[in-house]
């Protein structure tokens, strides 16, 4: 009853998956599910892997290379334990945090996965960060933004784990 997920990056590909597999009875319940810049869609289709290209940690030519060396092949980028958002239900999923950096491949599978979630019935916290890149969240020291997202994002998960 008190049991969240939560991840950043692939690690947020790997909650939302769980929130599903939670959802449909193959795993035990989640409450909240926390997705710091998540990977939704191995598919590389959303405009920000062609705006996201150079000068940041994270790029497109980065995600492909991770990508590649993730799945056995293209077919597997379609697959919704790879990329949630091209699953074919999101309802009765746990509510949601999502965090997006504008500067940051991932940003708009992020939002698309934050505005589906919510479409489909989901309570969810979108945070956008329209001045930061991916990795920001783990920068507090350096980026100040950081250490506001970190704060938001424990009282979110905090209200949902202890709230009755």
């Amino acid at each position: 009853r008190h049991v969240a997920v939560g991840g950043d990056s692939a690690g947020g590909n790997l909650a939302a998956v769980i929130a599903l597999m939670a959802r449909d009875g193959d795993l035990p319940p989640v409450v909240f599910q926390l997705l710091v810049y998540p990977v939704t869609d191995l598919g590389m289709t959303h405009e920000s892997y062609a705006r996201v290209t150079e000068g940041v940690p994270l790029t497109a030519k980065t995600m492909d290379w991770f990508i590649d060396h993730y799945l056995h092949g293209p077919k597997d980028r379609a697959d919704w334990r790879a990329s949630p958002l091209r699953a074919a239900d999101l309802a009765g999923v746990a509510p949601a945090l999502v965090l997006t950096a504008s500067y940051d491949p991932l940003c708009d599978e992020g939002v698309a996965y934050a505005e589906r979630l919510e479409r489909e019935g989901a309570h969810v916290i979108h945070l956008h960060f329209s001045d930061q890149l991916h990795g920001f969240v783990g920068q507090g020291r350096i980026i100040r933004a950081g250490t506001m997202a970190l704060d938001m994002m424990a009282a979110a998960l905090k209200k949902a784990v202890w709230s009755d």
